[in-house]
């Protein structure tokens, strides 16, 4: 297999097949389950996020030659001002998902722990998306990959 050069794609694609998937999910996001900000979005919506914080695979690893990298996936769900009731199912219902998960698949990766590790979830108020006053919160999660040789 080709190396990727980072695992960010296919990790990201893994979550939105898992996270977007699920009926009961959609049906606490009338904006849906997104990889991108919308410029004009339809609360409720959850956008993942996911970024590469640290390399793990020891001195000189480059892709295809044994890289496992610590992955940070950020869930994000948006909701109108006026209530956040809908927003906290739909992190509760997001992270059961992705902590029930006994094997995710990431193309051209193995997952190490089979799970990823929830690190916090936080409420973030008053905010504003495009000029439109909104609640957040994030879920934050590390998981562990091994590119494949």
């Amino acid at each position: 297999m080709a190396p990727t050069y980072s695992p960010l794609g296919p990790v990201s694609a893994c979550f939105y097949g898992l996270l977007s998937s699920d009926q009961a999910l959609n049906t606490l996001l009338a904006g849906g389950v997104r990889t991108d900000v919308p410029e004009s979005p339809q609360f409720d919506f959850l956008w993942i996020e996911v970024l590469e914080s640290q390399q793990f695979g020891g001195l000189g690893t480059k892709p295809g030659v044994g890289a496992l990298p610590e992955v940070e996936i950020r869930l994000h769900v948006f909701s109108a001002y006026a209530g956040a009731t809908n927003a906290h199912a739909a992190i509760a219902r997001a992270i059961a998902l992705v902590s029930a998960t006994d094997v995710l698949v990431v193309n051209g990766y193995k997952v190490a722990g089979q799970e990823p590790f929830h690190d916090a979830t936080l409420p973030l108020h008053d905010q504003e998306l495009n000029g439109v006053k909104c609640r957040e919160l994030v879920s934050m999660h590390r998981l562990y990959v091994e590119e494949l040789p």
